[in-house]
């Protein structure tokens, strides 16, 4: 998605577009500014995410029911870790805390938390989409997204944009 939105931003570079705050117009800015501010949601989510994964990949496996390891040979932990990481081609390592590996789960919780900044981020794009295209009569019509999906059982031929295409 990000190099999608640096490509777009390449191509629309020059065209200018109403800033807005509140839903209110304000400073004019290009499309290119605008492509770059999301481009800019979706690397810092991804950077979150990656930032999570060194703690995720921490096992507590080998700390037994309460994180002592009593019943468990010393290397047990060590060796599920390298038979997942050569299994699953990712780097896991035994907690280097067993205690709090076993006692909490802040690290899911972290991993949620940042899954969530992506979809609010996700969210917020496709309502700035979704403003932009809006109309065809009485919206802004900024941008014209393909129409996919019918949109109403009521209003005949009424389709709504409901997968923004990279190619248009």
């Amino acid at each position: 998605m990000s190099e999608v939105l640096a490509g777009r931003a390449d191509d629309l570079g020059d065209v200018v577009k109403t800033g807005r705050t509140h839903l209110m117009d304000a400073m004019p800015i290009t499309m290119a500014q605008e492509l770059n501010g999301w481009r800019a949601q979706i690397d810092k989510g991804a950077m979150r995410l990656k930032s999570v994964l060194p703690r995720l990949l921490q096992l507590a496996q080998g700390g037994t029911a309460v994180g002592t390891g009593i019943n468990a040979r010393p290397e047990f932990g060590a060796a599920v870790a390298r038979h997942l990481a050569e299994h699953t081609k990712l780097a896991f390592v035994p907690s280097d805390n067993f205690f709090e590996a076993l006692s909490c789960q802040d690290t899911a919780v972290e991993l949620s938390g940042q899954l969530k900044v992506l979809g609010v981020s996700l969210m917020k794009i496709s309502n700035d989409l979704r403003w932009m295209n809006s109309g065809p009569l009485a919206g802004l019509r900024e941008i014209a997204l393909p129409a996919l999906q019918p949109g109403s059982s009521i209003m005949p031929g009424k389709v709504n944009p409901v997968v923004p295409s990279p190619s248009r």
